[in-house]
């Protein structure tokens, strides 16, 4: 039993998802909060246009958070599967699996150590305040989206540091600023780019590039927050 246990451990790909499933079973019999049915009346009222006029809408400068993809993915969304709450909950619960999945090869690219990344991203997946995000399945999707993308930027930006494949900065910088599209939480990571090239010792060309990187970044939160 101990080396099934062991052996299983050993795969996170198969671990993460099976916990991840047991800790959020009572979800599939729960329903939207306050929040989520205002947002389907609003999409209910937009009905009355067309898609592509809805979509420009969300892509146009607004007063509040500009978080155009999450808009546009969530409508979307409710145009195929309506009010049902299990397909948002099925995709959200998904986009959280693989935002785990994700930060165990992150943890595992800066530590070399198997054990304590399959171990972070077990308690990533299963802390309760995960738990609350993910049982708000509509507003989940933007976050987790959002978090997927800069989990993504900063596997491809340290991956950049270590070598001289410039390739994979103008990848993170790409993933980092859709990821504002979704949410505005990868606001501390771009702050703290340089400051992070600067330690891990490399030249001033790469400083100055991790602060390119984070000056768009800082620009449109800047600019979002003006309103």
């Amino acid at each position: 039993m101990i080396n099934y246990l062991y052996k299983l451990f050993k795969r996170p790909y198969i671990l993460l998802p099976a916990i991840g499933l047991l800790a959020y079973l009572p979800l599939f019999w729960a329903h939207y909060q306050q929040d989520e049915w205002l947002l389907f009346s609003s999409y209910k009222l937009m009905e009355q246009r067309s898609l592509f006029e809805n979509v420009l809408a969300f892509l146009s400068p607004q007063p509040g958070q500009y978080v155009p993809l999450t808009q546009i993915l969530t409508y979307l969304s409710y145009s195929v599967f309506g009010s049902s709450y299990t397909p948002f909950f099925i995709i959200g619960l998904l986009l959280h699996f693989i935002t785990g999945l994700l930060l165990y090869k992150l943890i595992k690219q800066l530590t070399r150590d198997d054990e304590v990344s399959v171990l972070a991203a077990l308690l990533f997946v299963v802390a309760p305040h995960h738990f609350q995000a993910t049982a708000w399945v509509v507003a989940n999707i933007g976050y987790t989206l959002a978090a997927i993308l800069l989990l993504l930027a900063l596997r491809f930006f340290f991956k950049w540091l270590d070598s001289p494949n410039w390739k994979n900065g103008v990848i993170a910088l790409v993933c980092l600023l859709a990821s504002l599209l979704f949410k505005e939480i990868t606001l501390y990571v771009l702050v703290f780019l340089p400051l992070i090239t600067l330690i891990w010792g490399k030249k001033l060309d790469k400083v100055i590039y991790s602060a390119l990187i984070a000056a768009p970044g800082l620009v449109f939160i800047g600019w979002n927050f003006s309103y």
